[in-house]
């Protein structure tokens, strides 16, 4: 009754039968031969489980989509919101200017990090 479950469903179970020779112990032995009897005629009928996970995956990925479609729908509604980032344009024209100028040194920044290039102002000490 323990190892019911272990006989059934997607497990593989293997049984290993002990018996022993000496007197004392036939009535153990012979429960144990029963026993193995019974086993060695158990016979389970496979369970595709790679479908099952292709099901899954089909599910999580039709999540993924929905999840996806969604986020583009709030990023679109931030946008017409003007909270999308980027140029307002209805902001003031020195804010505007302010930010391209910051977008400017940033993009000149990452291309000296990119190419290993010495700070703004600093010379190299060759």
């Amino acid at each position: 009754m323990l190892l019911r479950d272990s006989f059934g469903g997607n497990s593989c179970t293997t049984v290993v039968i002990n018996v022993a020779s000496e007197a004392e112990h036939v009535e153990e032995t012979r429960c144990t031969l029963s026993f193995g009897e019974r086993m060695a005629v158990v016979r389970n009928t496979p369970t595709l489980v790679v479908a099952a996970t292709q099901a899954a995956s089909i599910k999580s990925a039709e999540a993924i989509k929905t999840a996806l479609q969604l986020a583009r729908t709030q990023l679109a509604d931030l946008a017409v919101a003007g909270k999308a980032g980027g140029i307002v344009k209805t902001a003031p024209p020195s804010e505007q200017r302010s930010l391209l100028e910051g977008m400017s040194r940033l993009e000149k920044a990452q291309t000296q990090v990119n190419n290993k290039l010495p700070p703004f102002g600093v010379s190299s000490l060759h």
